[in-house]
């Protein structure tokens, strides 16, 4: 978003959202489920097959995602 910046510290499983609203910006807490990621990964996988639940993040989504992620990785080598 054009108006918005999130902060993510992976070390500390913390995270800000800084929106600019007219001339100021604000910050909010971001939620941030806590505990190893890998494993939250591999629980709600579980669950899903398991109960017939939709993931939080449908394959789409998470082909877009890692696009992006390669997009901007591949941005950053070309810049150093």
């Amino acid at each position: 978003q054009e108006d918005a910046y999130l902060s993510l510290d992976y070390q500390n499983q913390s995270g800000e959202i800084y929106r600019r609203v007219g001339k100021q910006i604000w910050r909010d807490r971001a939620e941030i489920e806590h505990g190893e990621p890998l494993n939250l990964q591999l629980t709600s996988f579980i669950e899903c097959a398991s109960t017939g639940r939709q993931p939080r993040v449908s394959g789409s989504q998470a082909t877009a995602a890692l696009e992006l992620a390669v997009k901007i990785t591949k941005q950053i080598s070309s810049s150093g």
